[in-house]
């Protein structure tokens, strides 16, 4: 099976499921006074993915806290995409290309990549010997160098419905997922499950100090053209 066709790229209880197998790999655990018993999950309209409630302290929480994905808005399901693509794409990927295929604002996908190059970086300087940390993180193309705002055509390698596996499913994936298929074959991403793992594992195990993390990635330029390959290269030396 193909790591793309896993339901947590697409699905968003399946990728909270993923997340919670990563933060909670005991089951869950209350992240206001650290209870592990008496955690039920709440369900009905409108409720949250993914959201736990806490019968001690009374309090609601996720599996997002204190990971880079807390206070975001952008679907989880849309994050595990844009690590996946920043990960194992063959050539850079950048904020304004990941905006066009996950359908959020270029705001937000710059967002999402000094996310993630911060947590790769801090992991790769503190719990990686030997990893050189992610120096080289490129500027943002300026407004001469930036392409043509247009939405990318369905080329020759456009995917269609009948060509994935979807009827293993109970629901049928948003036809955006279509658009990260494409993407996957566009930019020739390496399909390794294990290295992706690693990366969520570096995400999940890592807690992160918002505030901080926040001025550091504001007070540089924006990051990241080059970004892919070097993101990539870090998690080779840390899985080797």
């Amino acid at each position: 099976m193909s790591i793309i066709s896993r339901p947590y790229f697409w699905d968003e209880q399946a990728a909270h499921a993923k997340l919670e197998e990563i933060v909670w790999p005991n089951g869950p655990v209350c992240t206001r006074c650290g209870a592990t018993d008496r955690i039920g999950a709440v369900t009905g309209k409108g409720a949250r993915a993914g959201l736990k409630f806490c019968c001690r302290c009374r309090k609601q929480f996720r599996a997002t806290v204190g990971t880079i994905f807390e206070g975001s808005h952008v679907p989880l399901h849309k994050w595990f995409q844009a690590c996946f693509l920043l990960s194992a794409a063959s050539g850079a990927i950048s904020p304004y290309q990941l905006h066009l295929r996950l359908e959020v604002t270029n705001k937000t996908a710059l967002g999402i990549v000094n996310r993630v190059a911060w947590i790769i970086g801090s992991a790769s300087s503190s719990a990686f010997d030997g990893c050189q940390a992610l120096a080289s993180r490129g500027q943002a193309p300026s407004c001469s160098q930036r392409p043509a705002r247009r939405r990318p055509g369905r080329g020759p390698n456009a995917v269609g419905w009948d060509e994935l596996p979807w009827m293993q499913f109970p629901r049928r994936p948003k036809r955006q997922f279509l658009r990260f298929v494409e993407t996957v074959e566009e930019f020739g991403c390496v399909e390794d499950e294990a290295r992706f793992e690693h990366l969520l594992s570096m995400i999940g195990t890592n807690p992160v100090n918002r505030p901080r993390m926040i001025l550091k990635a504001s007070s540089g330029a924006p990051m990241a053209v080059g970004f892919a390959r070097t993101a990539r290269g870090n998690l080779e030396r840390a899985t080797v």
